[in-house]
């Protein structure tokens, strides 16, 4: 069982060094909204705190990490909702 877990360990602190990969290029982005968000989608958005003052500021020109810094918002709250608008087609 011990070289089970031996095995899994390097696995999973390669995953968490793409997720860290993967949140370092969605900081260094330049979110442009594509298009108005729906009335429901508005609603599900409710559970990002701040959100319609990043929606605001994405404009093409600001990156991610400009855009949280300047609202103080926590890096990884601002990369969560960077993907639901990214996975939504919004951005």
């Amino acid at each position: 069982m011990e070289q089970e877990a031996e095995k899994k360990a390097p696995e999973a602190e390669k995953k968490a060094e793409e997720l860290a990969e993967e949140d370092l290029k969605i900081l260094k982005s330049r979110p442009k909204m594509l298009k108005s968000i729906g009335f429901t989608d508005k609603l599900r958005l409710l559970k990002f705190p701040r959100a319609s003052n990043v929606m605001g500021l994405m404009d093409g020109k600001k990156t991610v990490e400009e855009i949280a810094e300047e609202l103080n918002i926590d890096k990884r709250s601002i990369i969560s909702l960077i993907k639901e608008l990214r996975n939504k087609g919004y951005i």
